[in-house]
């Protein structure tokens, strides 16, 4: 993994990369993946600005299996301010598409397992 200070070069760049808007997002301009999520360099791997953000601001290991994911406040995918993001599971990812109409699998009320949600 990277070390502080190419992490610190690295926060410097993406700034360079990013609109502050006045309501307080963190609009990443730099690449994208097919969805609209930014994506930048991590040493040899590309993660999500929003993940890498949750990893330096609110202590995600990137190594473990839990996602970094928009509040249902933030309506942009390119947003990396940690005030807009929070760690959660697959579980709060399903239940915050549903809540928000962006679910694309069963039931407004279920998920793929037919379980409640």
């Amino acid at each position: 993994m990277a070390t502080v200070t190419s992490i610190e070069r690295k926060i410097e760049i993406w700034k360079r990369k990013t609109i502050f808007t006045d309501d307080g997002h963190w609009l990443f301009t730099g690449a994208q993946n097919k969805d609209g999520y930014g994506q930048v360099r991590l040493g040899f791997e590309m993660l999500g600005i929003h993940r890498v953000s949750a990893h330096l601001f609110l202590g995600l290991d990137l190594n473990s299996r839990k996602l970094a994911l928009h509040k249902n406040s933030c309506p942009h995918k390119n947003c990396w301010n940690p005030e807009c993001i929070y760690i959660g599971t697959v579980k709060d990812n399903v239940r915050d598409t549903v809540k928000s109409g962006h679910h694309k699998g069963w039931a407004i009320n279920t998920c793929r397992t037919r379980t409640s949600i």
